[in-house]
């Protein structure tokens, strides 16, 4: 009779959930949801204890594989372990044979119960569980199964009320832990059904360990029947239409720290399709930046990213107490053992290679953020546009996710399944968007234009390490995309450059792979005149600029700002950053090197006004070019600026060859012709 009613809140929160509603709202039917849940649990322990009491509870044996039981365990407590700061580990005894009979998952109930209790009153140091072989003879075999803590502990004189049914062996526990005090007591009454009882050694701050002895007879039928599909709370696969559909991530706020920007831009659409929340960052110190300013649940973090690669930004994270727990998810191209250790040894939780597989990337969001509680709203969060529409793209540089429009010329809408070389598959179910497939092709097309001749460049000079970075990048956007033969041809060669040698077929395969891809899109994306296209997507998509090289530093909130002035001065070949608030832009200026700032008058958490006058007051500052950027520009604003520190307030309607031109006089920089900017 409670059971009923009480699914059916639950039900119909889930389904208010998955409608337009405001945050205030879902923030509202997620504590419902929350609550109804709990209730439901401690519903189900109340059910237990009462079989318990009336001597109704029956036990089902069946054989069962207990090194599957101990992983199934180690997967679900694992995670609330780390985000405790406690160290958890299991271990099984050899002599264990590979099925026993035993009520599965009355077993697993009670260990669950144990270790929940375990890691919940324990505040630093382990968790462990251990399953030992106390004796064997012939098909029947006593086992131990036993918990340790090094948590709080109990006096002596108290150990005897834990059984006892809504009982605390601490008034003060109930306040501090919450809890019914039914866990243990339903643990008790199974082990009693099942002919033991449970034990337990304890020490005030000493820690406790509870352990039962089971009598059980080893299976000779392998064909388990197993009941771990409807404990695992975890599916083994989910299609990307329930993904999306239920916007299985919504509510995850997410920070996305990586350099390629058609990998930044798969990721941005799928992870939003799937209801997520993210923000961008080019590497990590633009991560660390950004892990002042909001509150995320979980980091996806490509291993290899210039200024501060992903192990170095892991390390940095994990050094600050208020990030130890926050998840960190590893991405990269190598597959490695090498690589996987290198990412768990310096904190990052779990490792994703790429191509990244879009269900495993949710399912493994989902792991390790379920566990933890998002009660507080973060401060200065981005919010992505209501007119956020799958035809967009992130420049690099940029931290905030901007719409691009589809280019100006008329793309080809043949079928993507037909391209020679290419198996699309995979991008148009993630993206779910024929034009914006076609957008990451023009992408693709730019980003490679040059690529042959600087991975040429650091061979001649024997620069192993800055080639295999540029094969690397490559290797993830190939996937993809699909290009099957570059990527194979790619990672063979990043194979090689990491063992710092080069078998000339290896190269002249990548070669001819990357010209036969780049053709292939061409031809396709660009029909009437590939060949001209082909030409004016060469030499004009890089400027031989005075200002070529040049590191700007853009700070703006204004998401097409932003997007005009990283195509504008990319083009031109500068080095842009994006910054969306002055403080950002101060953290940025703390870690990196700048040959000038455009600095908008009007930002949140901090203004350009205040953060040039903090700029001025740093010695090291006084001399960098600031120029002021404001729709309006008036004479009061320009007086404002100049008295705040600004060299100039240039307005947001400048024309391209004047803006290049005015950066260039404040860098002292003199040209002798016009710089031709489209």
């Amino acid at each position: 009779e409670i059971r009923t009613p009480m699914n059916g809140i639950l039900g119909l929160t889930t389904l208010a959930l998955n409608q337009p509603i405001n945050e205030e709202v879902r923030d509202q039917l997620t504590g419902i949801a929350a609550s109804s849940k709990g209730l439901i649990n401690i519903l189900n322990d109340i059910l237990d204890f009462s079989k318990i009491e009336s001597n109704s509870l029956t036990l089902a044996n069946t054989p069962t594989d207990l090194k599957k039981l101990v992983n199934l365990l180690f997967d679900l407590y694992q995670p609330p372990a780390f985000m405790a700061g406690l160290t958890f580990s299991t271990h099984v005894s050899p002599k264990i044979p590979p099925f026993v009979q035993v009520d599965e998952k009355r077993l697993f109930q009670t260990l669950s119960n144990l270790l929940s209790n375990a890691i919940k009153f324990t505040a630093k140091g382990s968790v462990k569980l251990e399953i030992a072989c106390l004796n064997h003879v012939q098909t029947h075999m006593t086992l131990r199964f036993t918990v340790v803590d090094t948590g709080i502990g109990l006096d002596k004189n108290k150990l005897i009320d834990l059984v006892q049914p809504f009982v605390q062996a601490d008034s003060s526990i109930s306040r501090k832990y919450g809890g019914a005090g039914l866990g243990l007591s339903i643990s008790q009454g199974i082990l009693h059904t099942m002919g033991s009882q449970l034990q337990v050694e304890s020490e005030p701050s000493q820690g406790s360990t509870f352990y039962f002895d089971l009598a059980l007879t080893i299976s000779e039928n392998h064909d388990s029947t197993s009941r771990f599909s409807e404990m695992n709370t975890i599916d083994p696969v989910v299609s990307l239409q329930k993904i999306f559909n239920d916007k299985l991530l919504t509510g995850k706020h997410i920070l996305l720290a990586e350099d390629n920007r058609i990998n930044q831009q798969v990721a941005l659409s799928f992870l939003k399709r799937a209801g997520a929340k993210i923000e961008l960052a080019n590497n990590g110190i633009e991560a660390l930046a950004l892990l002042k300013e909001m509150k995320f649940d979980a980091i996806l973090m490509d291993v290899q990213m210039p200024e501060l690669d992903g192990l170095d930004a892991t390390r940095k994270i994990r050094q600050q107490k208020e990030f130890q727990l926050i998840p960190i998810i590893g991405l990269s191209a190598g597959i490695s053992a090498h690589e996987r250790n290198a990412c768990l040894d310096c904190g990052m939780n779990d490792f994703l290679p790429k191509p990244i597989n879009p269900e495993q990337l949710v399912q493994t969001i989902q792991k390790w953020t379920e566990s933890i509680k998002t009660d507080e709203k973060s401060g200065e969060q981005y919010q992505p546009s209501d007119q956020f529409s799958s035809q967009s793209a992130s420049k690099p540089g940029s931290n905030i996710i901007i719409d691009t429009p589809v280019s100006e010329h008329t793309s080809n809408t043949g079928p993507l399944n037909d391209l020679v070389g290419f198996d699309m598959k995979n991008v148009i179910s993630m993206l779910g968007d024929e034009a914006l497939t076609h957008h990451l092709m023009k992408m693709f097309i730019e980003d490679t234009q040059h690529l042959v001749k600087d991975i040429e460049i650091s061979l001649a000079a024997k620069n192993f390490v800055d080639a295999q970075k540029i094969v690397h990048m490559l290797i993830g956007s190939s996937g993809i995309l699909g290009a099957i033969k570059l990527h194979a041809a790619a990672e063979q060669l990043d194979l090689e450059l990491r063992q710092a040698r080069l078998e000339p077929q290896t190269y002249q395969t990548f070669q001819q792979a990357i010209e036969e891809t780049r053709a292939v899109l061409i031809n396709f994306i660009y029909p009437a005149s590939s060949s001209d296209i082909a030409k004016k997507a060469e030499p004009e998509l890089n400027y031989s600029s005075y200002i070529a090289g040049k590191s700007i530093l853009v700070a703006d909130d204004n998401r097409f700002v932003q997007q005009a002035m990283q195509s504008l001065l990319s083009t031109a070949g500068a080095r842009v950053v994006i910054a969306s608030n002055g403080s950002q832009a101060l953290a940025l200026l703390e870690q990196q090197h700048f040959d000038a700032v455009l600095m908008d008058l009007e930002m949140p958490v901090m203004d350009g006004l205040e953060a040039t006058r903090r700029i001025r007051a740093a010695p090291k500052h006084h001399h960098l070019p600031v120029l002021g950027l404001s729709a309006k520009a008036t004479d009061k604003d320009k007086e404002s600026c100049l008295e705040n520190g600004m060299n100039q307030l240039i307005a947001k309607t400048i024309k391209p060859d004047q803006l290049i031109e005015l950066l260039c006089q404040h860098i002292k920089i003199h040209p002798t012709i016009k710089i031709p900017i489209a």
